[in-house]
């Protein structure tokens, strides 16, 4: 038989590696300075972007905050405005038995345009109508009358 190198029964032995502490602490010292500069370098682009990007909105809020009461409403508003928000619409305080006699008066007022409406669209189809059949007379008229010449000839 050939020989193996693994006899049967014995285990192979196990690797175990030293690892000097003192080296391990320098390797973190460095890894952890790595992630510091990095860490500020990100803070750094941060504030230069804060610097460019948002000054000019930091600026008008600053100048909203010189206002008082309803000066600052009035220009908080606008600025919301020019930031692209739609301008509120502002309803009057209303009666409510004088909305309800305004409403009142604007129904009836839709439904005699409406009924006024279709009163002109009736007469508009009898005009027609009588127009077409007055046409039609009158050509069954010439049409007779050119029948009873060519029957007297």
């Amino acid at each position: 038989m050939a020989s193996s190198s693994v006899k049967i029964g014995k285990k192979e032995p196990e690797i175990v590696v030293f690892k000097d502490p003192c080296k391990q602490k320098k390797n973190f010292h460095k890894q952890h300075s790595k992630k510091k500069n990095e860490k500020s370098t990100e803070k750094q682009k941060q504030i230069e972007d804060f610097r460019y990007g948002n000054l000019k909105r930091e600026v008008s809020k600053l100048a909203l905050s010189a206002y008082t009461g309803k000066e600052r409403e009035q220009a908080m508003e606008s600025y919301l405005i020019k930031l692209g928000a739609h301008p509120v619409k502002k309803k009057k305080p209303e009666n409510y038995k004088l909305f309800l006699e305004r409403k009142k008066n604007e129904k009836d007022e839709e439904k005699t345009k409406n009924t006024e409406k279709f009163r002109e669209e009736q007469l508009k189809k009898l005009i027609t109508r009588a127009h077409k059949s007055i046409t039609q007379y009158n050509k069954m008229c010439k049409f007779k009358k050119k029948t009873n010449k060519s029957r007297k000839k």
